[in-house]
């Protein structure tokens, strides 16, 4: 268990940063360049009506291009110096989801703050002026949406670990759910071949049980007590001893 814990988990920090800095470029690039529906001043006294406001927005602009910028730099290098320490195959769902939770936190931060608190500029200022407030909580709204659904996507994500992962069984029974209660499936025999697939969460004796995949892609329910490891430690499943130091008693209860 000792390698376990000096297995570094995923960078939630770094994710929640691209998001943020994803969400910038995106507002300054779609919204102020491509749309040129307002820029950061043009509620706030600066109508991009004239050269010398549209010269004010245009730096403002590019100020905030260089903070969005920094936000995700810092966040590719966090990513960077994680990936190359020891860690646990991470689920390719957590990048997404916490890009997601930065994305939507970005929206609703700068939603919040610029369009509402302090007024400097609004959603989309080309329409009537008694139509902002619609575009303003339609921003709101977008930003809580990618903000759930990213938390929503990083739980699963969090259960899944990096799978599917192929290992292989101490030997044992593959039973038709997450316990020694359900039937029998199978018996595998020692160093065969198996394809993790979740792992479902329900402990026994101090090991998770693993939906798992064996044989002809059958699908069933291991003990992680009697699943090792090919390569990189699984959490939940007995990696690092050599098979023929196998407990026999790991193998016998869950027959």
């Amino acid at each position: 268990m000792a390698a376990t814990s000096e297995r570094h988990a995923f960078p939630v920090f770094a994710g929640i940063l691209l998001g943020v800095g994803l969400g910038g470029f995106f507002d300054g690039i779609v919204l102020h360049q491509v749309l040129q529906w307002h820029h950061i001043a043009t509620s706030a006294g600066y109508p991009a009506d004239s050269l010398r406001n549209l010269e004010l927005n245009t730096l403002l602009d590019g100020i905030f291009h260089a903070c969005t910028w920094v936000f995700t730099a810092i966040g590719v290098l966090i990513l960077w110096q994680s990936s190359r320490k020891p860690h646990h195959r991470w689920s390719a769902r957590l990048l997404p989801a916490t890009m997601l939770m930065g994305f939507g936190a970005f929206n609703l931060i700068e939603g919040a703050v610029d369009h509402h608190l302090l007024g400097l500029h609004h959603v989309n200022e080309t329409v009537p002026r008694d139509q902002w407030i619609f575009w303003d909580i339609g921003f709101l709204v977008w930003g809580a949406a990618m903000l759930v659904g990213g938390w929503a996507l990083f739980q699963s994500g969090s259960k899944q670990r990096g799978f599917p992962v192929e290992a292989a069984t101490w030997g044992g029974v593959v039973r038709s759910g997450p316990g020694p209660e359900f039937a029998m499936l199978a018996t595998l025999s020692e160093g065969e071949g198996i394809t993790l697939v979740e792992n479902t969460g329900i402990v026994w004796k101090e090991y998770p049980w693993f939906k798992v995949l064996y044989q002809d892609r059958q699908a069933g329910y291991q003990w992680g007590g009697i699943v090792r490891s090919l390569s990189d430690p699984i959490e939940g499943a007995s990696h690092g001893r050599p098979f023929e130091d196998t407990a026999r008693a790991g193998q016998s209860s869950v027959r």
